[in-house]
């Protein structure tokens, strides 16, 4: 059996098999189309054997990016910026080195 796909995204394949066969019987097995059968089976054929045609092809159109390689892109960001517009201070740190900013006025509205 081979597993490229987790047992969470089987029975994902699973219960969207099930609930398009569901459709079909509720329609009527004569009176639905040949073509919705077609996911049906392939949604099934992917449950048992972990292999999905459509989330391959989907892979292959739709690569997995790399993970950036500049650790201190968020400190460059920050001085970039901050040497720009004085004004702006980091008010954010987002994971991946992402830093949000927003600008922070001088004059404070409270007594």
């Amino acid at each position: 059996m081979n597993n490229n796909i987790s047992a969470a995204m089987r029975f994902f394949f699973f219960v969207i098999g099930s609930v398009i066969l569901l459709g079909i019987w509720l329609t009527g097995f004569g009176v639905a189309h040949w073509l919705l059968y077609l996911p049906v089976v392939f949604f099934y054929l992917a449950t048992i054997t972990g292999i999905c045609p459509g989330l391959r092809f989907s892979n292959m159109l739709f690569p997995a990016k790399s993970p950036a390689k500049n650790k201190n892109r968020g400190a460059s960001q920050k001085t970039l910026i901050q040497g720009f517009f004085p004004g702006f201070r980091a008010t954010h740190y987002l994971p991946g080195g992402v830093v949000a900013y927003c600008a922070c006025a001088s004059i404070s509205l409270t007594s």
